[in-house]
C-alpha cells in the first residue's frame, strides 16, 4: 500500500494540521483538492475525507468520487462529531477502508507508520548463500517478483568480503555450502541475531541449525518460499510497531543526547515523577539523582509562580501540545535560578503520552557562548507555537544584547545583523522615543525596575513599526544586575487599531462637546454617568452637581412621569422621543423635546441608558402663534369671500338695469346725434364693470371652495374654433390674424365651459397686447405624462423676467400697459385656479420686446387621439363656419 502522497478531497469541519502531519511524516507529499470536477480518474495516492462532507455530496457527485477512489491506494474518512452511525456504516459499505476521529491528525501518523510496506518504509534485504551461481540466479529472480531485494554469496566469490559488505535482514541458506557459511557468519557480532530459512535436500535436525526462521525441502522451495517470506515482513513490520519507542520518540531521544553537553535536561514518567536529570541539571540545581528520582519538580518550585502558571503549563502538556517558557526554581542552596525552557510531551504508539522532556537554558548566567545561543535559538525556532515573541538577554556590564533567531524576522534585520549592541538598537530606534527607552533601561540596570516600553523602530527599506520591549533585571547573589532577560513583540497591527480608535473616540468627543442638542448617559440603575457642554448651558448644572444623580430627577419635573419612562426603556428596550417639561438650577421651566433609548454590552444586555434633548419651548411658542395668525388670515379671507359674494350680488341687479336702458336709448330714433355717443359709452363702460362683476364672483367661487365643475371629454379642435370665431371681430378691428394651421385633434378631460372661460381670457389677452399687423398663434402639443399643452404665442413688448412671478397675484397689473388695456387684473389668477382644479398647469415664457407664450396643461382624455381619416373638418373649416354663422 503506497503512502507516497496524501488527497484531502473536500471540506473539513476544521482546517487539518498539515504541518503537524508534515513533521511526523516526513516523507509524504500533501495535496487537497475541492472541486471533483478536477479530480483525476486514477488516484495514485491514499485520499481522505470528511464523513460529513460526502453526506452532502449529490448522486453524481458520489458516484463519480466511489469510481476514483477505487484507484486509490486506500480511502480514510474522519468522523466528525455529531455523525450518525448509518451514515458511517454506509461509507464503510462504499469503500471507505478506515475511519478516523475529528481530532485525526495523531491517529493519521501511526497508520501512516504501521501500514507503510517494507518496500516503502525499510525494504527487506535477503543475503542468499548457495554453493553455485546458477541456483542463486534462480532464487534471486523469485525474490525480484516479490519486490525483495538480495545479495548474493557464491563458492567462486569472496565470501569474506561479501559477508562483511552485506548488511541484510535475512539470510537464505541453500544446500550444504550455504548451510556452512551460515555456521561461519553467525560466529561474527554482527550477524549472530539474523534469522536464516534453510533450503536443504535432506531436512536435517533442526538444534543442529542456527536462528532457523524456516527450514524448507529444496523441491518445494518455489511454492513455499513466497508464503515464508510475507509471514517474515509481517512480523518484522509487527515488531516495529510494538517496541515501546515510536520513531518520533527515538529522534526527540537523539536530540535530547545531542543537546545533552549545553542543555539542562530531565525527564518524568506521566504521572511527573523525575525519572531521569542531566549533569547540567545536577550542577545547576545543587540535587544530586538520589534527591530528585522519583520527586516531582514541585521540588525545586521556588514560590515565584502562582498556581495558575502551573495549571496552564499541564493543561498544554495533556493536550499533546509543547510548552515554552520562563521558569524560575529554587537550587538546594534556596538561590533563585532562571531557565528558559520547552517541555515536550512524548507518545507511544497507541497515542498516549509516556514522558516527559524538558529542555532548558540557564538564564541566570551571563557565559553565553556563541554555541549555546545559536543551539537555544534552533530549539526555540523548531518547538514555539508561532508566537511572534523574540526572547533576548542583555549583558549589563557588555552591553550586549543576545537575541533570539526570531528577532531577525521580528524586528525586520538581516540575520548577519545580529547580534546587536545597545547602541546599535538604539540607533534604529526613532529619535522621539530613544530618550524614554533610555531611561527605562537605566532604571532596570541600577535599580532592578522591571521593563516594560513601547517604541518605534524603522527597519531598511521599510516603513515605521511599533514594538512592546518587556524585560527582567537578573541579579547575583550579592544583589547586583547583572543581565536583563526579556521578549520583543511586534504590536505594530495593535497600535494602529488602538490610534485609529483612539482617532474615533476623539471625533466622538468633539461631536458631543460642540453638539448643541443636550447629551446625558446614565448607568442600568439610572445613575448619570456623563453629561457634554450643551446639557450645562441649558440646565445651569456642572459636571459635578449632576454625575452620581438619578436620571430620574433631571428627566422631567413630573416625578411619576420620569419614573415610568425609564421603567419602560428597561422593559421595551426600544427608543423613545417625546415631550417633557424639564426644571433648570435656577428653578425656571422650560419644555424639551427628547429621545432616549437603551445602549447594549457585548453580552446584549442593557448596560446605560442615553438621553438627548433640545428646549423647543420657543419654537413652540412661535408654532402657536403661526397657527393663531393662519386661523385669523384664513377668517379674513373668508370674510372677504362673503363680502365680494354678496356685493357683486348687489352690483349685478343694477348695472343689468343700467345696461338695459342704454341699450334702450340706443335703439331710440329720435336721440340727437352726439346722445349715441355717449350712449356707447355708457355700454362699454357697463359691460366693462359687469365683467369685473362676473370675475370677482368666480374668484369668490373658487376661494370659498363653493365652484363646481363637470368633467368631460372636450373636442380641443371644437373648443378653440369656438373661441377663435367669437373673437375673430375684436382682432380683425385691430387688424390681428389669428392663426391656427395644423391644429392637432386632441381630446381633453375637463369642464367644458370652464375650460372655454380660459381659453378666451387667454387669447383675448394676447390680441390686446399684438401690436396691430402682427398674428397671434395657438399651438398644441402632447407630452409623455399623459397631458396636452396649449400655447397662445402673441408678438407684444414681452414681460421681464423680474415680473414674470407677479402675473397671477389677484388685482395686480403692469405698470407698462395697465393705462392701453382695459382689465380688472384677476382673469389670470382665475384662469390659473381654474386649470388647476382641472388637474392642470398654467405657466408664460417672454423675452422682452419679443412677445409672450402664455400656456397651459390638462390630462387628455384616454381616447383623445382621433383617427385622422374620420376626422370630417380641419379647425380652419369649423372656425370659418361658426363665424359664417354669426
Amino acid at each position: 500500500m503506497k503512502h507516497n502522497q496524501l488527497l484531502f478531497i473536500g471540506n473539513f469541519q476544521r482546517q487539518p494540521e498539515y504541518n503537524f502531519i508534515r513533521a511526523l511524516s516526513p516523507g509524504i507529499r500533501i495535496l487537497s483538492c475541492t472541486d471533483l470536477t478536477q479530480l483525476p480518474e486514477s488516484l495514485d495516492a491514499s485520499i481522505i475525507t470528511s464523513v460529513r462532507w460526502l453526506e452532502t455530496l449529490s448522486k453524481p457527485d458520489r458516484k463519480r468520487l466511489t469510481q476514483s477512489a477505487q484507484t486509490c491506494s486506500q480511502w480514510i474518512g474522519i468522523s466528525d462529531t455529531g455523525l450518525k452511525r448509518d451514515a458511517m456504516l454506509h461509507w464503510l459499505e462504499a469503500g471507505v477502508n478506515h475511519l478516523l476521529p475529528a481530532e485525526f491528525e495523531q491517529p493519521l501518523c501511526r497508520l501512516l507508520s504501521h501500514s507503510q510496506p517494507a518496500s516503502e518504509a525499510e525494504q527487506t534485504v535477503v543475503l542468499l548463500i548457495a554453493g553455485s551461481k546458477q541456483t542463486t540466479r534462480k532464487y534471486a529472480a523469485l525474490l525480484k517478483k516479490h519486490n525483495i531485494h538480495s545479495v548474493t554469496v557464491t563458492r567462486n566469490s569472496n565470501i569474506d568480503v561479501s559477508l562483511h559488505n552485506a548488511t541484510s535482514d535475512l539470510i537464505i541458506a541453500i544446500d550444504g555450502f550455504g548451510i556452512n557459511q551460515v555456521r561461519i557468519l553467525k560466529s561474527q557480532p554482527h550477524a549472530n541475531a539474523l534469522p536464516v530459512i534453510y533450503l536443504t535436500d535432506n531436512s536435517p535436525d533442526t538444534l543442529c541449525l542456527p536462528d532457523a526462521y524456516a527450514d524448507i525441502p529444496i523441491d518445494q522451495a518455489e511454492s513455499l518460499l513466497p508464503g515464508i517470506l510475507r509471514k517474515f515482513q509481517q512480523d518484522k513490520t509487527q515488531q516495529q510497531i510494538d517496541t515501546p519507542d515510536s520513531q518520533y520518540l527515538n529522534a526527540i531521544q537523539r536530540l535530547t543526547q545531542v543537546l545533552g553537553q549545553h542543555a539542562i535536561i530531565s525527564a518524568t514518567d506521566r504521572a511527573g515523577k523525575i525519572t531521569y536529570i542531566n549533569d547540567n541539571f545536577r550542577s545547576l540545581s545543587g540535587y544530586t539523582e538520589s534527591d530528585l528520582i522519583g520527586r516531582s519538580h514541585s521540588f525545586v518550585k521556588s514560590g515565584h509562580h502562582s498556581r495558575q502558571f502551573y495549571k496552564s503549563l499541564w493543561q498544554t502538556l495533556k493536550n499533546g501540545k509543547v510548552w515554552h517558557g520562563v521558569i524560575c526554581n529554587r537550587n538546594k542552596s534556596q538561590q533563585l535560578y532562571w531557565t528558559y525552557s520547552r517541555i515536550l510531551p512524548l507518545q507511544s504508539s497507541n497515542g498516549r503520552i509516556r514522558q516527559y522532556i524538558c529542555i532548558s537554558s540557564d538564564i541566570s548566567s551571563t557565559q553565553h557562548d556563541r554555541s549555546q545561543r545559536q543551539q537555544f535559538d534552533q530549539l526555540v525556532t523548531n518547538y514555539q507555537d508561532h508566537t511572534g515573541l523574540a526572547p533576548w538577554v542583555l549583558d549589563i556590564k557588555r552591553q550586549k544584547i543576545c537575541w533570539s533567531m526570531l528577532a531577525a524576522s521580528v524586528l525586520g534585520v538581516n540575520n548577519v545583523n545580529l547580534p546587536l549592541t545597545s547602541r546599535q538598537l538604539l540607533d534604529m530606534i526613532h529619535p522621539d522615543d530613544r530618550t524614554h527607552i533610555k531611561e527605562a533601561l537605566s532604571a532596570a540596570m541600577t535599580s532592578g525596575t522591571q521593563l516594560d516600553a513601547e517604541f518605534r523602530i524603522t527597519p531598511e527599506n521599510s516603513s515605521e513599526r511599533w514594538f512592546c520591549v518587556k524585560g527582567l533585571t537578573i541579579c547575583d547573589r550579592d544583589g547586583k544586575p547583572i543581565h536583563i532577560q526579556g521578549i520583543l513583540e511586534d504590536i505594530h497591527v495593535q497600535k494602529v487599531a488602538e490610534e485609529k480608535i483612539s482617532h474615533s473616540l476623539k471625533l466622538f468627543r468633539q461631536m458631543f462637546n460642540t453638539s448643541d442638542c443636550c447629551i446625558a448617559i446614565s448607568d442600568h440603575l439610572g445613575k448619570i454617568v456623563f453629561i457634554n457642554p450643551a446639557y450645562t448651558r441649558v440646565m445651569g448644572y456642572t459636571p459635578a452637581e449632576v454625575i452620581g444623580r438619578n436620571c430620574r430627577e433631571l428627566l422631567s419635573c413630573d416625578a411619576v412621569l420620569a419614573t415610568e419612562l425609564v421603567e419602560m426603556l428597561l422593559r421595551e428596550k426600544n427608543n423613545w422621543k417625546g415631550t417633557t417639561r424639564r426644571r433648570r438650577k435656577d428653578g425656571s421651566e422650560f419644555i424639551s423635546l427628547n429621545q432616549a433609548g437603551p445602549i447594549y454590552n457585548e453580552s446584549g444586555t442593557i448596560s446605560h441608558l442615553y438621553t438627548t434633548f433640545t428646549d423647543v419651548t420657543l419654537e413652540l411658542k412661535n408654532q402657536q402663534e403661526l397657527t393663531r395668525a393662519k386661523a385669523a388670515a384664513e377668517q379674513a379671507n373668508r370674510t372677504k369671500s362673503e363680502f365680494l359674494s354678496r356685493m357683486s350680488h348687489e352690483l349685478r341687479t343694477p348695472m343689468n338695469s343700467i345696461l338695459g336702458f342704454a341699450q334702450l336709448l340706443q335703439q331710440n330714433p329720435q336721440l340727437p346725434p352726439g346722445g349715441h355717443q355717449d350712449v356707447t359709452e355708457i355700454l362699454k363702460a357697463g359691460n366693462h364693470l359687469l365683467q369685473l362683476i362676473n370675475d370677482l364672483l368666480d374668484l369668490s367661487k373658487i376661494e370659498s371652495g363653493r365652484i363646481s365643475l363637470a368633467f368631460e371629454p372636450v373636442s380641443l379642435i371644437d373648443i378653440i374654433a369656438e373661441c377663435t370665431a367669437l373673437l375673430r371681430p375684436m382682432a380683425e378691428t385691430r387688424h390681428i390674424s389669428l392663426q391656427s394651421e395644423d391644429f392637432e385633434e386632441y381630446r381633453l378631460f375637463s369642464d367644458r365651459l370652464r375650460l372655454k372661460q380660459v381659453i378666451l381670457n387667454l387669447l383675448t389677452n394676447a390680441i390686446n397686447y399684438s401690436p396691430p399687423g402682427e398674428a397671434v398663434k395657438i399651438n398644441s402639443s402632447a407630452s409623455n405624462n399623459g397631458r396636452v399643452r396649449v400655447e397662445f404665442i402673441d408678438h407684444g413688448p414681452g414681460i421681464p423676467a423680474s415680473q414674470i412671478d407677479e402675473l397671477f397675484i389677484p388685482f395686480k397689473r403692469l405698470d407698462q400697459t395697465s393705462a392701453k388695456v382695459e382689465g380688472s387684473g384677476i382673469g389670470l389668477t382665475i384662469s390659473q385656479e381654474l386649470i388647476e382644479l382641472m388637474g392642470g398647469q398654467v405657466g408664460v415664457s417672454s423675452q422682452p420686446g419679443k412677445g409672450s407664450a402664455f400656456w397651459f396643461e390638462l390630462p387628455a382624455d384616454p381616447d383623445r387621439h382621433q383617427d385622422r381619416q374620420h376626422q370630417t373638418a380641419t379647425l380652419t373649416d369649423k372656425i370659418d363656419t361658426l363665424f359664417d354663422k354669426m
